[in-house]
């Protein structure tokens, strides 16, 4: 019977497969704000291929660099190698010449990682992200079910050269961070920064929402022909108004879903006026989602910062 049992799991193959990471032709596109020119824009980091680094076999994911990331250290067309093992995605880290784990998703309320942050020109004294699990779940993204992790985070300074723009965030199966792919800032000023992610693409699923063309958020195109549903300004300051107009009543069933970079809803209000006042508290990338009787109407960003 014991030989039956250990045959049957055999053949039945892993109890948990390896987490999905990075399939060729995954993009991120991020949410950033301009300083100087106070306006938003895109950046997209894509994968374009494989690597072999110390042995390790590893997507190359090509970054369009920012000027406050760790990307800084890494030339002006950088790349980031990543590969996932088990439940773990591990990122190469350049300076330091080795592979830092950068999310474990099979990780429990209570438990911590660290990821040393090396410096030029000296990699040996390096500051220290430290992420703490405060909670798990997951959310359903094209059918597929994607793990979460919740954490909070800090930075250990023995160089004071990164920083933490928020005390918290989510890793999201296949994703990431929500607020940026290595989410750690250089500690500069006056400089672009990435204010959430905006859009996500792989061969199997796409999000915020399948249903909404990545260029819409990027705001490449319009997403309808014309536009029944603004937003201004955009980007706002977090707790000022911003007005949302409508160029026409859309009855008792119209509401407005506020989705946050993580693909929660973070409000849902009901929307009958042509035009009225909202306001957001945190900074961040934001969908603003207008329905009419639960169907979709018309979809527009606002970045708060």
């Amino acid at each position: 019977m014991r030989k039956l049992v250990l045959l049957l799991l055999l053949l039945q193959g892993p109890l948990h497969a390896q987490t999905v990471w990075a399939p060729s032709g995954t993009t991120w596109m991020y949410a950033m704000w301009s300083h100087w020119t106070s306006s938003a824009y895109t950046v997209a980091m894509t994968v374009t291929g494989d690597s072999l680094i110390h042995n390790v076999p590893c997507q190359r994911i090509t970054v369009e660099p920012s000027m406050c990331t760790y990307f800084d250290f890494q030339g002006s067309t950088p790349h980031l190698f990543t590969y996932a093992s088990g439940d773990s995605v591990f990122w190469y880290d350049a300076i330091g010449d080795a592979f830092r784990l950068l999310v474990p998703f099979d990780a429990v309320p209570g438990s911590s990682w660290r990821v040393p942050l090396p410096t030029e020109p000296d990699p040996v004294h390096c500051d220290t992200a430290v992420f703490t699990v405060d909670a798990v779940d997951a959310i359903e993204v094209d059918g597929q079910s994607l793990r979460r992790i919740h954490v909070s985070q800090e930075l250990i300074a023995g160089t004071g050269t990164f920083v933490f723009p928020q005390s918290t965030g989510i890793f999201t199966e296949r994703m990431g961070h929500g607020f940026f792919l290595l989410p750690w800032l250089m500690n500069c000023a006056d400089a672009d920064i990435p204010t959430g992610l905006a859009c996500y693409s792989d061969p199997d699923l796409s999000w915020p929402d399948p249903h909404v063309d990545c260029s819409v958020w990027q705001g490449m195109k319009a997403p309808s022909t014309r536009d029944r549903f603004t937003v201004a300004p955009d980007p706002v300051e977090r707790a000022t108004p911003f007005m949302i107009r409508i160029d026409r009543a859309l009855g008792a069933g119209a509401r407005i879903d506020v989705i946050d970079a993580t693909g929660r809803v973070r409000r849902s209000e009901p929307w009958t006026a042509l035009q009225g006042r909202m306001t957001l508290a945190e900074p961040g990338a934001y969908l603003l989602l207008l329905r009419n009787n639960g169907k979709p109407v018309d979809v527009r960003r606002v970045v708060v910062y």
